[in-house]
């Protein structure tokens, strides 16, 4: 499936979708939301979302549940390349545990597609700009929320429904996600076919 959708008509579809109807979503769509994250756009690496001097530390995980032609599981995904398996089963009933507070939508979504970085590079990087220790930290937030949006926008743009989600424990959500530092989680975008929108 792709989408005829123009940027405006995609930016006026995107909503937050917390509820899914358990239906598996399609891998192509898979692949077009990780090239809308961090799709590699130019011949010097540049990519779809800004990164402060083209540092680029984000990377990307993906906890499928019901996606066409992938095994339940915790996957590395990076543009244009076939997910990589890290571990097998479903890992969404540990990441909605890691959640903060009651967040079913993450139990329930098809896939989850996950935003870390490498934090300590970036804190280095920066480290001489004032506010000392915090403006690497602050570009990577940019960076993570432009990626965010552009995979919410191709969420919207291929009939699907997401919600993003930054309230979990930082600790075991790491843990979920295979995560050893200096990479930690930011956020994470829950997806599937939507039941409602609000």
């Amino acid at each position: 499936m792709t989408s005829d959708l123009s940027l405006q008509e995609a930016l006026a579809a995107r909503r937050s979708n917390r509820d899914f109807t358990g239906r598996a979503v399609p891998l192509e769509s898979l692949q077009r939301l990780v090239g809308a994250a961090q799709g590699v756009t130019g011949a010097e690496g540049q990519r779809t979302a800004p990164s402060a001097h083209a540092l680029y530390p984000l990377g990307l995980r993906l906890v499928a549940g019901e996606v066409e032609g992938l095994e339940a599981g915790l996957y590395e995904v990076e543009a244009e390349q076939a997910p990589r398996l890290l571990k097998a089963g479903d890992l969404r009933p540990a990441l909605q545990e890691a959640a903060l507070e009651e967040q079913p939508w993450v139990g329930g979504a098809a896939a989850i597609l996950a935003i870390c970085a490498d934090m300590e590079a970036v804190r280095q990087h920066f480290a001489e700009q004032p506010p000392l220790g915090e403006r690497g930290s602050r570009y990577v937030y940019i960076e993570a929320g432009a990626a965010a949006q552009n995979a919410l926008l191709q969420v919207a743009a291929d009939g699907l429904g997401g919600v993003l989600v930054a309230g979990f424990d930082d600790q075991a959500t790491a843990e979920v996600l295979g995560l050893e530092a200096p990479f930690a989680p930011l956020l994470y975008l829950c997806l599937g076919w939507p039941t409602q929108a609000e």
